[in-house]
């Protein structure tokens, strides 16, 4: 494994963030050191080759991984999702129903990231509310948390896929931590996606960019009356977000704002009509 970084002012991450949008989110890596101004943006890539290439366009170092980077020198806490959920690194054998282990590692989405969090969150609520969700779909699953969290609220389908070959492996594992069985995980590329069926409620917790490209294939996953969960977007990013959503015949019936990012959830409200598959 390699890693390419480069260090860059507070003020210039975000810039860097939508110029790096295209790349897989569960691979990057941004660093605050106390007493430093200057912050590092890392991106951890199978081979050398492939962090070549982001320095020969951007600049910045490359170098080989230790692979005991990937484990963590501190303990997260317990992360409670409403009165439903704790999230944990290690957890009972056998599991308490209650709890979700999620060990920190490489795969993101340890439940502790407010785009993570927040969206457990609204789907509890979207459980709670609704009674249990049907069929989930998890766009860009990273440890798989939210479709181990689907199945544990009910849902008889859960689909997930991610870019990276490395995060499903880490989902699979920790489904089985969780022991929790039946949810079809898969490889594959957001951009090239194609829905072969609607789902109650679809999740996504990526970049804004590639939500605006890739929504046009999302659209038609969600069923008449279905949720779609957006989280991973930046406060200045909120409103085109919300406008690709109202352009398609969904409302955004929840937002919450935690810090600089957001996460909506938007209600497709066609009255029964299906969106045309991409």
């Amino acid at each position: 494994m390699f890693c390419w970084s480069f260090t860059c002012l507070p003020d210039q991450v975000d810039v860097w963030l939508e110029k790096l949008d295209t790349l897989d989110p569960t691979r990057l890596v941004i660093t605050r050191t106390p007493g430093r101004q200057r912050q590092t943006i890392a991106y951890y890539t199978a081979s050398k080759r492939e962090a070549a290439a982001l320095q020969n366009a951007h600049s910045g170092i490359v170098a080989p991984v230790d692979q005991t980077w990937m484990t963590p020198s501190k303990p997260h806490p317990p992360i409670r999702i409403r009165d439903q959920f704790l999230i944990v690194e290690n957890g009972a054998t056998p599991p308490d129903p209650r709890e979700i282990i999620i060990p920190a590692g490489m795969a993101f989405g340890t439940g502790d990231h407010p785009t993570t969090a927040s969206c457990l969150r609204l789907l509890c609520d979207e459980a709670r509310a609704r009674g249990p969700v049907r069929s989930l779909l998890d766009v860009g699953t990273g440890s798989g948390v939210l479709a181990i969290a689907a199945k544990k609220l009910g849902a008889k389908v859960v689909a997930a896929f991610d870019y990276d070959a490395v995060a499903i492996r880490a989902a699979r594992e920790n489904a089985r931590l969780n022991q929790v069985r039946g949810i079809r995980w898969a490889v594959d590329d957001l951009l090239q996606f194609t829905p072969d069926r609607v789902h109650a409620v679809v999740t996504a917790n990526i970049f804004s960019e590639l939500f605006l490209a890739a929504w046009p294939r999302l659209a038609p996953a969600v069923e008449p009356g279905g949720a779609f969960l957006l989280s991973g977007i930046l406060r200045f990013q909120e409103v085109e977000c919300r406008e690709g959503f109202e352009k398609t015949g969904f409302t955004v019936e929840r937002t919450v704002r935690l810090g600089k990012w957001v996460t909506l959830l938007a209600r497709h409200n066609l009255h029964g009509k299906r969106l045309a598959l991409a």
